[in-house]
C-alpha cells in the first residue's frame, strides 16, 4: 500500500509547482515588469523622461505640443541655438527627412503677405536669422558626461556645425506658402534618428508621437519620443500594425511613408449621420499637418450635408488682419454649435472619433500682435480641401488626436492605437528588437503554455509512477462535471470488457482531478471525461478494505 504521508508530500510539491508556474504566467503579461526588464528610465512629477546623460538614455523624449516663448506662440518641438540662445519650433514631420529651418526671410517685405510681422513670426514658429550660418563654434561636447549635450527634457539643442551635418535647410521664401514653421524630419531617412542612433543616444530608428488634443478644456500634453515607445504599448496592447511601403508609392511628389487606406468617412449632425466617403482611398498620416484634409468631391459633400442638415453656407475668405489662422478649416458664420462630430474607419477596422466639442469649435488664431485669439463668431470645422487633383487624404493632428502612433524604421513598420484613458504619463521605453520583439499579448500566451506544459508534465509523471506501482489499489468512477466525489459501487467483476485495460489506464483520475482544479486559474475549461472503469490508488479511497469499481 502506497504511504499516505509520501502521497499528501506529492500533492503538495504539485500545487507548489502549479503557484510557481501561475506567478511566473501574471509577471509575463504585467506592464510594469516587462517594462522595468526593458529598461523604463525614471520620470519626474511633470510625466516627462527625466535623461541620464550620454550613453545611457534609451530613448530622447521631447515636449510636443504648444511651443511658446517670448512673443512667439507656435506648436511643435522647441529647438534652442547653441551658439546665441535663440529659440524656435519645429512640427514633427514625415514630408522630409532633414531639417527644414524658417528665416527672417519669410517674414519680412512681399514675403508677409495680409498679416503682420508678428503673426508671421508666430506662423513660422521663430526664426533663425540666416545671418548666423557664419558662426561655427560649438559648446556642445559629446564627451561630458556630465551634462546633457544634445537634448534636453525641453527641447533640442543644435548649433550649426551639428544642423550642417544634419543637412539642414532653410524653406525658401518662393515656397513658404507650403509650409507653416520649421519642420523636424522624422521621414524614412531621418538624418536626426541615424545621428541619435550611431552616437548611441537611441537603440532604433524609431520614434513615437502622441499629439496633443484638440479641445479647449484641459487638453492632453503631448511629447514625441525618438529611438523608442512609452508604457503604451503594454497598457494598450491591440495595436494595428502596417508596413511602410515607398513613401512616393502613394502620390507623386509627395513623400509619404505612413500611408493607409480610408474605407469610410461619416459625418453626424443632430444626431443624423450622412457619408463623406465611402469608397476605400489612399491616406497619409502626417503630423505636420493641422486638420483633416479631404479631396474637392469629399469636401463638397461635406458642404452639402451640413447645409442640408443646418442651413449654414460656410463663410467666404476671413479677414486675416483681424485674426490669422495658418490653416483655416470649413468656418461658418455662427456662434452656436453646429454640433457636429467626424467618425473615420481605416480598412483594417481601426476607427476613431471626433466629438463635436474637438471636430468643431470658436475660430482660433492669432491677432495682430501675435498671440492667440479666439473669435467667438465664427465656427471652424477642422477639416480642409486638398488642391484640385489631389485625391489622398491627409490625416493630420486632428486625427492623431485620437490615434497614438509609433513608427520603427528598422522594421520598416509603423502602429496605431486609440488612447483611451491615458494619463499623460510618459514612460519610455527603447525599442531593442533582441529583447522586446514579442508582443505583451504574445508574452501571456506563451507564460499559459509554459504553465500548461508543465502542469501535463507532472501529470504523466505522477500517472506513470501510479501505473507501474503494483500494490492493490480501489476502484473510481468520475462522472461529467463531478469531479469532487470518488464512489465505491460494484465488483469488479461487473466491470465490462473494456475494463480489462484499467490498469493501463490508472493515472487517468489523477490527471482529471488535478487538471480539473488547477486549469481553471490559467484561463482554460474545466475537464470532462465519460463514464470508464479506472484504477486509482487507495489513498483517495477511505475504505481500503476492498477494491470496487463502477462501470459506465
Amino acid at each position: 500500500m502506497i504511504n499516505p504521508r509520501r502521497a499528501r508530500l506529492i500533492s503538495l510539491l504539485v500545487i507548489v509547482l502549479t503557484a510557481l508556474l501561475f506567478a511566473f504566467s501574471r509577471t509575463c503579461q504585467d506592464p510594469g515588469s516587462v517594462a522595468q526588464r526593458l529598461h523604463v528610465p525614471a520620470h519626474d512629477e511633470q510625466g516627462l523622461d527625466r535623461h541620464l546623460p550620454y550613453p545611457h538614455s534609451p530613448s530622447v523624449v521631447l515636449a510636443a505640443g504648444e511651443c511658446n516663448f517670448g512673443n512667439v506662440f507656435s506648436f511643435g518641438v522647441r529647438i534652442q541655438h547653441a551658439n546665441n540662445g535663440s529659440q524656435f519650433c519645429a512640427s514633427p514631420s514625415t514630408l522630409t527627412s532633414v531639417a527644414l529651418l524658417t528665416s527672417g526671410n519669410l517674414c519680412t517685405g512681399d514675403s508677409l503677405g495680409n498679416i503682420s510681422e508678428a503673426q508671421c513670426r508666430s506662423r513660422r514658429g521663430g526664426f533663425l536669422s540666416v545671418d548666423e550660418r557664419s558662426h561655427h563654434s560649438t559648446n556642445l561636447n559629446a564627451n561630458d558626461e556630465g551634462r546633457l549635450p544634445f537634448f534636453t527634457r525641453d527641447g533640442l539643442i543644435l548649433d550649426w556645425q551639428l544642423m550642417r551635418q544634419l543637412d539642414s535647410a532653410f524653406i525658401n521664401p518662393p515656397d513658404a506658402s507650403n509650409h507653416t514653421n520649421s519642420h523636424l524630419g522624422l521621414g524614412q531617412g531621418s538624418t536626426l534618428l541615424r545621428y541619435l542612433k550611431d552616437s548611441g543616444y537611441i537603440r532604433s530608428r524609431s520614434w513615437a508621437l502622441d499629439t496633443v488634443s484638440s479641445q479647449l478644456k484641459a487638453p492632453r500634453k503631448g511629447a514625441l519620443i525618438l529611438g523608442g515607445y512609452s508604457e503604451w504599448d503594454f497598457a494598450y496592447p491591440w495595436w494595428h500594425h502596417y508596413t511602410i511601403n515607398s513613401p512616393d508609392s502613394v502620390q507623386p511628389g509627395r513623400h509619404c511613408p505612413l500611408a493607409v487606406v480610408v474605407s469610410e468617412i461619416s459625418v453626424t449632425i443632430n444626431g443624423t449621420t450622412r457619408l463623406v466617403l465611402q469608397e476605400p482611398a489612399k491616406a497619409c498620416i502626417e503630423p505636420y499637418d493641422r486638420l483633416f484634409r479631404l479631396p474637392s468631391a469629399q469636401l463638397g459633400l461635406l458642404r452639402n450635408h451640413i447645409e442640408d442638415l443646418t442651413g449654414l453656407r460656410s463663410a467666404a475668405a476671413l479677414d486675416s488682419r483681424r485674426i490669422f489662422t495658418p490653416e483655416l478649416g470649413l468656418a461658418y458664420e455662427t456662434s452656436s454649435s453646429i454640433n457636429a462630430s467626424l467618425s473615420l474607419r481605416l480598412s483594417d477596422g481601426f476607427s476613431i472619433h471626433i466629438p463635436s466639442e474637438e471636430f468643431e469649435q470658436p475660430l482660433r488664431g492669432l491677432n495682430v500682435s501675435g498671440a492667440p485669439a479666439v473669435n467667438d463668431s465664427l465656427r471652424e470645422l477642422q477639416v480642409l480641401g486638398l488642391p484640385s487633383g489631389d485625391d489622398v487624404v491627409i490625416l493630420g493632428r486632428a486625427f492623431l488626436s485620437k490615434a497614438l502612433l509609433s513608427v520603427d524604421y528598422d522594421t520598416n513598420s509603423f502602429r496605431l492605437a486609440r488612447p483611451e484613458g491615458l494619463d499623460g504619463i510618459f514612460r519610455p521605453v527603447y525599442i531593442d528588437f533582441k529583447e522586446a520583439r514579442l508582443h505583451p499579448e504574445t508574452k501571456g500566451l506563451i507564460a499559459i503554455g509554459i504553465v500548461v506544459f508543465g502542469q501535463v508534465q507532472l501529470c504523466l509523471i505522477i500517472g506513470i509512477w501510479y501505473s507501474k506501482n503494483p500494490t492493490p489499489s480501489s476502484m473510481l468512477a468520475i462522472e461529467p462535471g463531478d469531479w469532487s466525489r470518488a464512489r465505491k459501487t460494484r465488483s469488479l467483476t461487473e466491470c465490462s470488457a473494456g475494463s480489462s485495460r484499467r490498469s493501463k489506464l490508472s493515472f487517468i483520475p489523477m490527471i482529471g482531478v488535478y487538471l480539473g482544479v488547477s486549469l481553471p486559474r490559467v484561463g482554460v475549461g474545466r475537464l470532462r471525461v465519460a463514464y470508464t472503469c479506472v484504477r486509482v490508488p487507495s489513498w483517495l479511497n477511505n475504505d481500503q478494505r476492498t477494491n470496487r469499481v463502477r462501470c459506465g
